[in-house]
């Protein structure tokens, strides 16, 4: 192969996957809690997903939005209930205490903290 070809073809690459790296930050990311006790709650959502030690979220439930001649969901809205920080991550799960507020039930929406 043309080594101005290669070249080109590396450059192509390296700019669609600095794009798509940049449209990750826009896409919702949540998950729920599965369960809760008295000194931790344990996520679904664990390194697989990127979670790390120390990352923040927010809990709460959900309310959608909906067009109610449609069905459309138009938005959705969270009532936060508490903050919760990971403790030890897992492939497919985090254990998380909870740093601010109370109230958290099994269920309940997760998203990284604002």
């Amino acid at each position: 192969m043309n080594d101005n070809v290669g070249k080109a073809c590396e450059d192509a690459v390296a700019q669609g996957v600095e794009f798509l790296t940049g449209q990750l930050e826009d896409i919702p990311w949540e998950g729920s809690v599965s369960i809760v006790k008295p000194d931790k709650i344990i996520v679904n959502r664990g390194s697989r997903e990127g979670v790390t030690e120390g990352a923040k979220f927010d809990v709460g439930s959900i309310e959608e939005v909906v067009d109610e001649d449609t069905g459309e969901v138009l938005d959705s809205e969270m009532t936060k209930v508490a903050t919760i920080e990971v403790t030890e991550v897992k492939e497919k799960i985090a254990y998380c205490k909870i740093i601010g507020g109370n109230g958290v039930q099994k269920g309940m929406t997760i998203f990284p903290a604002k």
